[in-house]
């Protein structure tokens, strides 16, 4: 006689299941609300700003102090739109403002499967103090761009669960406001 599994094993196993991929994922994606700032919790975890810029505009994130240095980057999407917008970024942990190194090169994101360009490629930290970045779009049309930050790639069962909806929430971060 077969036993059938039970509701709470099953869902168990899909949660080991969902788990084991998030290895092979990336940034924990992110989709804020408003213009900022945005307080970026836990800065060492991998994450991505799906955000929306104009000529001029700026968004500032802010980070808390940094026991080692982190990778920051700044992308957009590698389409005409994209490839016509450039950007500024630059940090202030309170030593200064430095700007953070401008970039340009392709870049294929194999979990969206989205096609972008690396726009800004730095690092900051570490840092005693607070950090303050701030990304300005400096020319072309209103676009959408990606401001990614840390290099631990975990995440959570909820934000696991979430990942059910990104494929909808990218498209509209593509079309835009």
């Amino acid at each position: 006689m077969r036993r059938r599994a039970s509701r709470p094993l099953l869902v168990f196993l899909a949660l080991l299941v969902l788990l084991a991929l998030s290895g092979a994922l990336a940034h924990v994606p992110q989709f804020p609300a408003g213009d900022g700032p945005f307080d970026v919790d836990r800065p060492t975890i991998s994450k991505a700003y799906y955000l929306h810029l104009a000529l001029g505009e700026t968004h500032v994130f802010l980070v808390p102090p940094l026991a080692r240095t982190i990778p920051v980057q700044v992308l957009v999407l590698d389409d005409e739109r994209g490839r016509a917008v450039a950007h500024r970024a630059r940090v202030d942990c309170g030593d200064g403002w430095r700007s953070l190194q401008a970039f340009d090169t392709a870049f294929f994101e194999p979990f969206s499967r989205i096609e972008h360009r690396y726009r800004v490629v730095d690092a900051i930290g570490p840092s005693e103090g607070p950090c303050r970045v701030e990304v300005t779009q400096v020319e072309g049309p209103p676009a959408p761009y990606t401001f990614s930050i840390g290099d631990e790639e975990r995440f959570s069962v909820g934000e696991l669960l979430g990942l059910a909806r990104l494929g909808s929430r990218l498209e509209a971060w593509r079309e835009g406001p």
